[in-house]
């Protein structure tokens, strides 16, 4: 597993926070929520480039983030900027994503991932991948959902100035992947179960919940087709 040698740009971030404020007017609802020590899987929605800061602003433990290889490595000084704030590169498989948060996760690290895969364009949050039912069914990590709210009307990806608009992130209970850890691979219809789930739980938080009831009571809901895994986790 590569680990960078520091991660101060992460402590810098965290340090922010008094100065940010002022700014954004930071609310963190649900604290009691996140465990006090051991491993979790912490899983948001995503909105705006400055989701990830957000987290490293107001969470209370260090979170390793997963970020696509096509970020990553876009240029040098984007991987010695992530490098520095202790963040990872998705693998080139599945397999080794999975192995590489495993090892992260028995050494009682948080990892977060943005199951979306990408920023949203609209704030709508988007279909969930299930690559985060994956980590939660092999490792028995508690997944920790949080809503992030007024991220989009902030810094939407159109906009290059963030707005001083109100920041709020609501922790939810702790989601367990039903007789975690597995050591075989669950069923697709067991993945596709807990992903919704969790996406569900992110939804509520995030106060959009409420957006997509005219569309579920428009139509009777598909029938339930589990997906094939994603070649990304994050």
């Amino acid at each position: 597993m590569r680990v960078p040698v520091s991660h101060w740009l992460y402590h810098l971030t965290s340090a922010l926070r008094p100065i940010c404020w002022l700014y954004w007017r930071f609310r963190f609802l649900g604290a009691e929520q996140v465990p006090k020590s051991g491993p979790a899987l912490v899983v948001a929605n995503h909105s705006s480039y400055l989701d990830p800061w957000y987290l490293c602003m107001l969470f209370p433990r260090k979170i390793r983030f997963l970020v696509t290889r096509e970020w990553y490595f876009r240029s040098p000084a984007w991987e010695w900027y992530f490098s520095r704030h202790g963040t990872l590169p998705v693998q080139q498989t599945p397999e080794a994503t999975l192995q590489l948060v495993r090892e992260l996760l028995a050494a009682g690290e948080v990892v977060g991932v943005f199951p979306e895969g990408r920023i949203s364009f609209d704030g709508r949050m988007q279909k969930f991948r299930s690559g985060i039912a994956y980590m939660a069914a092999r490792s028995g990590a508690p997944v920790i959902p949080i809503g992030i709210r007024g991220a989009y009307e902030g810094l939407p990806r159109t906009r290059r100035i963030p707005r001083p608009v109100r920041i709020t992130l609501r922790v939810g209970a702790p989601l367990r992947f039903p007789d975690a850890p597995r050591a075989e691979r669950p069923t697709m219809r067991e993945i596709a179960r807990f992903r919704n789930r969790v996406s569900r739980s992110v939804r509520e938080l995030a106060g959009q919940a409420e957006r997509e009831a005219p569309a579920a009571a428009a139509a009777p809901p598909p029938p339930v087709v589990a997906p094939a895994p994603d070649r990304e986790t994050a």
